[in-house]
């Protein structure tokens, strides 16, 4: 039976801190979530997926002012595994370009086999 959606842990929203000047393919956090469902079916997969948009706030060198806020697809600067929930870089990170990032991330029940 496929009844439990997937809880992620911690529950609300996680923060993390990147290394500026980081390399590319560096694991930034992994997303962590459960499914109380049985693994032996299938009913306990979880599939991880990002959001298609976030919001960056620019610094200062990074052509819309200080504070400004930039939206585009997470997928330009970072990947998700699927099925481990890593999160990699894809670009290195400048500050001075990108003070902080914010998107979702989805926890997906998978079905039964």
């Amino acid at each position: 039976m496929n009844d439990n959606p997937p809880i992620f842990h911690p529950p609300d929203k996680i923060t993390v801190s990147i290394k500026e000047n980081n390399q590319v393919g560096d694991v930034i956090t992994i997303i962590n979530a459960t499914d109380a469902d049985c693994p032996k079916t299938g009913n306990g997969l979880i599939k991880f997926s990002m959001g298609d948009r976030f919001l960056s706030i620019i610094g200062q060198n990074g052509g819309y002012g200080n504070g400004q806020y930039y939206s585009a697809q997470p997928s330009n600067y970072f990947q998700l595994d699927s099925d481990t929930g890593k999160l990699k870089a894809k670009v290195k990170f400048d500050r001075e370009e990108h003070q902080q990032f914010s998107f979702l991330v989805h926890a997906e029940d998978q079905p039964g086999i």
